[in-house]
């Protein structure tokens, strides 16, 4: 199996796990904004609540390196539910996700799941 035909299959196994959609890309056509840091420090009131977000999470420059390391990644998208978007869930399936990747040899998989905020940002 070719590594394209493996991460094609990781991507079948997100959805089965709970994402609506998930679509292989390359890692290079991922931009990374500064603004992006200003959004969540001055208008977001989660702002230091989460590990997954700022402060604690990498800097748009530090990600941007990290990003040199990766050839392909995995973009998943996830529908609300109930009305609501389920953050929990998302980061349940991502983690799931990143876990198979490891087992299946690809010991550098990170996965960055994203929380409520994002989501609503992404919507416009």
């Amino acid at each position: 199996m070719s590594i394209e035909e493996d991460l094609n299959r990781l991507c079948q196994l997100a959805v089965i796990f709970g994402a609506a959609d998930a679509r292989l890309i390359k890692a290079e056509g991922i931009i990374v904004s500064d603004w992006v840091l200003l959004k969540c420090q001055y208008g977001c009131d989660g702002y230091g609540k989460s590990l997954t977000c700022p402060p604690y999470s990498p800097t748009p420059e530090k990600f941007r390196k990290t990003l040199k390391g990766y050839g392909q990644a995995i973009l998943l998208k996830f529908e609300p539910r109930e009305q609501e978007y389920d953050w929990k869930s998302t980061h349940e399936v991502v983690a799931r996700l990143e876990k198979e990747a490891f087992l299946s040899g690809y010991y550098s998989a990170f996965g960055l799941p994203a929380d409520p905020a994002h989501t609503a940002m992404n919507a416009t």
